[in-house]
């Protein structure tokens, strides 16, 4: 689950929920269906698997009648799973943001992405009206991967310096300027933020390690916009915000221009604190550093606690 995970940016606590339900965990099993069949840990089948992996491929002919090459050893089969999931979430993704008002697009990414591995884009764009039983799938994965902060100290943190955003960014399409420097198609990343910005990281992290993995910058119609604004876009939704930092919550400073947003990872007994973070010691670039509660320029002075439930 680790490596899938290393090829793709997508925890391995989910990768583990589908593995789960997909093979239980069983590296060789063989699945016939009318697509040909799937193979190993994720089920992929022929077209999936050919489109990601680089070794020896065998024909759709000889698909079912004997283990295709890589795919029953498990690491093999994670690491070309993972890039198979990295591609087709980032079509998920596009979908989304290509589609706001229809009701798929208000599912987190994952989510999104479960509907579209187990019946497809066009069963995707259909939700919710979709069948049952692809319901019961979505439910179950659901019910199995169930994301939270970690709530441990710095030195035992999973969080502090690691930057999981940058596959993401790396992942999306470039173009080059007129310097020659490779640089992302859109300007703004799928959530509605500038890349590499604060708050496009800021983002990033609130989907993937809180409740609220549905969360973009027009989220239940409210403009987040600058990172200075984020606190009061938050209260409007009625998400807590205060002056006490927490594991899991975004740090917010409002002086400045733009203001500046960073992810708690951490809480430190003397009152300060851990957070990741994109460009402020570093321009476009990540940081992880230890900060304290103020208002200058390497402070912080609100924390919007997404790290709790979403108010019912």
């Amino acid at each position: 689950m680790a490596e899938a995970e290393k090829s793709s940016g997508i925890p391995a606590a989910w990768f583990t929920a589908i593995a789960d339900r997909e093979s239980d965990f069983r590296p060789g099993i063989f699945s016939d269906d009318r697509n040909g069949g799937t193979w190993g840990l994720f089920q992929l089948n022929w077209e999936e698997w050919n489109k990601v992996y680089d070794g020896e491929k065998v024909s759709f002919e000889n698909w079912k009648s004997s283990p295709p090459p890589g795919i029953t050893d498990p690491m093999i089969h994670s690491r070309y799973a993972g890039i198979y999931f990295k591609n087709r979430l980032e079509t998920v993704q596009k979908l989304k943001f290509d589609h706001p008002d229809k009701e798929f697009a208000k599912l987190s990414d994952l989510d999104a992405l479960v509907i579209a591995h187990n019946a497809g884009e066009g069963t995707l764009k259909a939700y919710p009206n979709i069948t049952g039983g692809v319901m019961d799938y979505l439910h179950e994965i659901q019910e199995n991967y169930q994301p939270k902060p970690c709530p441990r100290g710095p030195a035992g943190s999973s969080l502090a310096g690691v930057d999981d955003y940058a596959p993401w960014y790396d992942a999306q399409p470039k173009t080059t300027d007129e310097k020659g420097n490779k640089i992302p198609t859109e300007p703004y990343d799928p959530l509605g933020f500038a890349w590499q910005n604060c708050t496009s990281y800021a983002a990033f992290a609130v989907r993937k390690y809180t409740p609220h993995a549905d969360f973009r910058n027009d989220w239940k119609g409210s403009s987040f916009g600058d990172a200075k604004h984020w606190h009061v876009a938050a209260e409007s939704l009625s998400i807590h915000v205060d002056e006490v930092p927490t594991v899991g919550s975004v740090a917010e400073r409002t002086s400045g221009d733009y203001g500046h947003v960073a992810f708690v990872v951490a809480v430190n007994s003397d009152g300060s604190f851990v957070i990741n973070e994109y460009n402020h010691v570093n321009t476009l670039g990540f940081s992880s550093r230890t900060a304290r509660f103020g208002e200058q320029s390497d402070q912080f002075s609100k924390f919007i606690h997404f790290e709790n439930p979403p108010p019912s």
